[in-house]
């Protein structure tokens, strides 16, 4: 499993959590932006995959990405849960 923070200004974040092995792919997004909002990500994701997937047999063609998680504030902070299966 890979995980990958990338701060896009002091106030939003996105969290990559790659899990190579399921070809899956878990999007954490503070701001809660629709995928399109970021669309060529996953499309550098999807072009990456597919050409580590040449090399690697046995693995989905594509990758599955999944940004639906429960999200509950408590105070001043947010807790995401999720689940890897």
């Amino acid at each position: 499993m890979t995980v990958i923070k990338m701060s896009l200004d002091s106030f939003h974040w996105i969290l990559l959590v790659i899990v190579i092995e399921r070809g899956r792919v878990l999007v954490l997004d503070s701001l809660r932006k629709p995928i399109s909002e970021y669309q060529d990500l996953i499309n550098v994701l999807q072009l990456a995959w597919e050409r580590f997937t040449k090399q690697q047999p046995g693995l989905k063609d594509r990758l599955e990405i999944k940004t639906d998680f429960l999200v509950r504030t408590e105070s001043s902070r947010v807790v995401v849960s999720f689940l890897l299966i």
